[in-house]
Order: structure tokens, then sequence, then C-alpha cells
């Protein structure tokens, strides 16, 4: 049984086809790079796999099961999609980053919340800090880390690190690496080919909505 399959995918939205017949496995514990060009449907992929859109077309099945037959909320906290442009509520950092122990009734893990700021670049001090005066690779950053504190088994990267300078688009890759080692599936988009490369166990090429390339890597 795969672990997460798209079978037969198509998409069409105003009658223009946005993904055309898409079949994807991917195992537990892959780091599946996709790549592709502006519009080749890279972004679509991954919207449909967290659950945000629905396919014209073919089934997508996780653990065997369609994806129409789990409860929608499970799903999009399992199959987690962290998004390029994330948005942040409420006031300050720490109403984002306790909101994941407060949606499944769990006490918050402070030690474990800062220690992923520490992880990122960031310290303690952020907890307090206005969502408004934050630079967008802090929103980037902050935003990764209430996506971990959900505890997907599947993470589902937008170019999470558009906004990141090289020091932190390093950290971040070494903390995927990381992650990835201890068990989490992780499927990112990279416009950044040697990163692509060198993150991932798998890879996928794009070209206008369809799956032009396949690499183990």
């Amino acid at each position: 049984m795969n672990y997460l399959e798209m079978k037969n995918i198509s998409l069409i939205r105003d009658e223009i086809k946005i993904l055309n017949n898409i079949n994807l496995k991917i195992d537990k514990g892959d780091f599946l790079s996709v790549i592709g060009s502006s519009g080749s449907g890279k972004s679509t992929l991954l919207r449909l796999l967290g659950n945000l859109i629905t396919e014209s077309s073919g089934e997508i099945l996780f653990k065997g099961k369609n994806y129409k037959d789990y409860d929608s909320t499970y799903l999009r906290q399992t199959v987690h999609y962290s998004h390029q442009n994330p948005y942040l509520f409420g006031e300050t950092v720490k109403d984002n980053l306790i909101f994941p122990f407060e949606m499944r009734n769990k006490d918050v893990d402070y030690e474990k919340i800062v220690d992923y700021l520490n992880k990122f670049n960031l310290n303690e001090s952020f907890l307090d800090k206005n969502i408004k005066k934050l630079s967008g690779g802090e929103i980037q950053r902050i935003a990764f880390i209430r996506s971990l504190l959900i505890e997907p088994e599947v993470i589902l990267l937008d170019e999470i690190s558009s906004a990141l300078d090289e020091v932190n688009k390093k950290n971040l890759s070494n903390i995927l690496k990381e992650l990835n080692e201890k068990g989490l599936t992780i499927i990112s988009i990279n416009h950044d080919l040697n990163q692509a490369y060198s993150d991932g166990n798998k890879l996928i090429k794009l070209h206008r909505g369809e799956i032009i390339e396949r690499v183990n890597l």
C-alpha cells in the first residue's frame, strides 16, 4: 500500500486544464522536490494534496483511503500545506504559536516553542512581538514553526524560503533534512535547483500541468 498517492488527477478551471492525468506515489519518509517553471502547476499540485481544492477527476489516497473519506480538518492537519505567503493572526507571535496546542486541547509546551524559535535563529523574546512589526522572513519562519507544532505526518512546502536570506535558507535546509531523517514526509517546491536536488531523495518536474521528469536522488 502506498502512503500517499495521486491517481489520474486532472484539474480544469474555466475550461483550462491546469493539471493533466497526474500519477504520483509518495512513500512514508520521502523528501520529494517539485520543480518547474512558473505556471506549470506546482502550487496547484500541493494545494490538492493539502485538501485545499478538489480535483476535477481522479483520486487522492492517503494510507490507502480516499481523501473524501477523511474528516477534512484531520486531513489538513495530518497532510499540512505551508504557504509561501503565510497569514499570521491575532496580535503577537505567541498567539500563533500556542494555537496548535489549543486546537488539540493540549497544554502549551513553551519549551518546545522556544526550542523551535532558537533553531530558526529567533529567540524567546519574539513571543511578545507584534506580528505587524515582523519582516517577511520572520513571518515565514514563525508560520513554519506554527505548522511544525501541529505535528503533521506530511508537510507540503510551497516555496517557504522565498523571503529568507542565504544564512536562514541554509539553516532551513538543515532543519528539513533533520526532520526528514526523523520520519517527517516532505514535499517541497523550490526554484533553487541546487537545493532541490540536494535536499530530496526524489524529484519531479512539471511542465504545463504534466509530470515530464522523475528522478531518484
